[in-house]
């Protein structure tokens, strides 16, 4: 007898600090997330490209070499419609074309620097929106060429999420 288990979110981090991206990868790991890392845009394009399933969220850095967390954004959104955007930094206040990017996308923001807890309500939080916000239309199950519902779809996990009453993947309780 097979068990119909739904999948975690899958996040494609792009974060071109080391340190940093090895820290929220180990927040997100801590939390359930199904994860793909990239250390710049490029990277994540391929990434993005070579992958068969959803994305759900892509968590980005704004500021990086070669490709900005803004471009990358557009890319990988034109490809994978499916996938919700959270963008990170730390020059919001400092820059003025970080600013005016926030400013014209409809994306989410996190301000660097952040706690655990922080990271992981906001990334719930975009997540839930777009379940909600998805649920007066109808979607393409991954897998099925036929419109479905996302209470039909086999990727909605966060609609289990709230009948649950859980506030984490796995039910983890938050850590420091």
């Amino acid at each position: 007898m097979t068990i119909d288990t739904p999948s975690l979110p899958t996040v494609l981090l792009v974060e071109d600090d080391p340190m940093l991206r090895r820290l929220i990868r180990s927040m997100l790991q801590g939390a359930g997330y199904d994860l793909l890392v990239a250390p710049n845009g490029e990277v994540a394009l391929t990434m993005a490209g070579e992958r068969a399933g959803t994305i759900d969220l892509l968590l980005t850095d704004v500021v990086m070499p070669r490709m900005n967390g803004f471009e990358l954004s557009g890319h990988i959104t034109s490809t994978h419609p499916e996938t919700s955007v959270l963008f990170l930094s730390g020059y919001a206040d400092d820059s003025n074309s970080v600013r005016a990017g926030l400013k014209t996308t409809r994306h989410a923001f996190l301000l660097k620097p952040f706690t655990k807890d922080a990271l992981l309500e906001k990334i719930q939080e975009v997540l839930v929106s777009k379940l909600r916000a998805s649920r007066t239309s109808r979607a393409r199950c991954p897998g099925s060429s036929a419109p479905r519902s996302p209470r039909q779809c086999c990727r909605s996990w966060p609609e289990r999420w709230l009948r649950s009453g859980r506030d984490r993947p796995r039910g983890r309780s938050p850590g420091p």
